[in-house]
């Protein structure tokens, strides 16, 4: 059986294929992600300024460009184990990469946790 050909990017005037579970080619993608840092440098904690977590957010951004959750272009890099909780926040292996949509969601489901009155 042939294999089937990925659809074209979604960019007008783009001739390039999307990625695979996207609809950005990866010229197009790694743009996305390099204007969504840009726009993401305003946040209030000095550690998601610090270019030690910028570095490390790019690294895994490019080696996976895929939300872990959907599968749509990733945009945030998510501690799978809060900071809060004792994790290492430049430990590689409790990464993962998330569209803004699964991270809200992820977000508010351990705000709700948190709240909760024990």
């Amino acid at each position: 059986m042939p294999n089937k050909l990925l659809p074209a990017c979604r960019i007008k005037g783009c001739k390039n294929r999307a990625v695979s579970n996207s609809t950005l080619c990866l010229e197009h993608l790694k743009k996305f992600q390099a204007d969504d840092l840009k726009r993401r440098t305003d946040l209030s904690d000095p550690f998601y300024r610090s270019r030690a977590w910028k570095n490390i957010r790019s690294y895994i951004l490019t080696t996976q460009p895929l939300c872990r959750i959907c599968g749509s272009p990733a945009t945030c890099v998510d501690h799978i184990k809060r900071i809060r909780e004792g994790a290492d926040p430049y430990d590689i292996t409790n990464l993962q990469p998330l569209c803004d949509h699964c991270h809200a969601i992820k977000r508010g489901q351990e705000r709700q946790k948190s709240w909760k009155y024990k």
